[in-house]
């Protein structure tokens, strides 16, 4: 299984990984953890999907979770995986995914 890295910093929605056209990412870990302010951060598939994984964090503290072989989430075809943020402010993540 793939893993992904990096950083994202812009208020709203961030890309953070995008499936093959006509494919859909199956994730079995994601974390996030800003490294400089608070913000309220959450992952969702595509641009205007429901919000999950959604959390006030304080700058330097992580979250992650292991949704694991048995309960993986799986966005709709064509579907990136996105980081949205409530402010500006830099924010380091991890995602484990196949495609399907």
């Amino acid at each position: 299984m793939p893993l992904k890295s990096g950083q994202v910093s812009a208020a709203g929605n961030n890309t953070v990984v995008t499936p093959a056209a006509g494919r859909r990412l199956r994730v079995h870990y994601l974390s996030y953890n800003p490294t400089e302010a608070t913000v309220e951060a959450a992952f969702r598939f595509g641009t205007s999907g429901e919000l999950f994984l959604r959390n006030k964090v304080t700058a330097n503290s992580v979250i992650a979770k292991e949704f694991g072989n048995r309960r993986p989430l799986e966005g709709p075809a064509g579907q990136a995986l996105v980081l949205n943020l409530d402010t500006a402010t830099p924010v380091n993540w991890n995602a484990i995914y196949v495609e399907l």
